[in-house]
């Protein structure tokens, strides 16, 4: 599948392991959509929020395979909670429009 385009304005890694964690998406150049790539060998699920109280659960959240990347539009979301079933992974987050 051909991933859209986008033009970057902003990156951030998120670590992630089996407790919720959550970066804000990079502001620069007001981003409106994010390409989250999963960097490492585990699925990652994710979810959007508005403030760092957003949290992701595997039960709730998308997935994201090991190795691939997912384009979000973020809408008036800005922040970004990842979350894996064992061990732990580095998802990046590449923001533009």
């Amino acid at each position: 599948m051909a991933l859209p385009a986008i033009a970057p304005t902003g990156q951030a890694d998120l670590p992630v392991s089996t407790t919720s964690a959550n970066v804000q998406i990079p502001a620069a150049g007001t981003p409106t959509q994010v390409l989250v790539s999963n960097l490492g060998p585990l699925t990652a699920y994710v979810v959007l929020g508005t403030s760092n109280t957003v949290a992701a659960t595997v039960d709730t959240g998308t997935p994201i395979l090991p190795y691939n990347s997912l384009p979000i539009t973020l809408g008036t979301n800005t922040w970004l909670a990842g979350i894996t079933q064992g061990n732990s992974t580095v998802l990046r987050l590449t923001a533009g429009t």
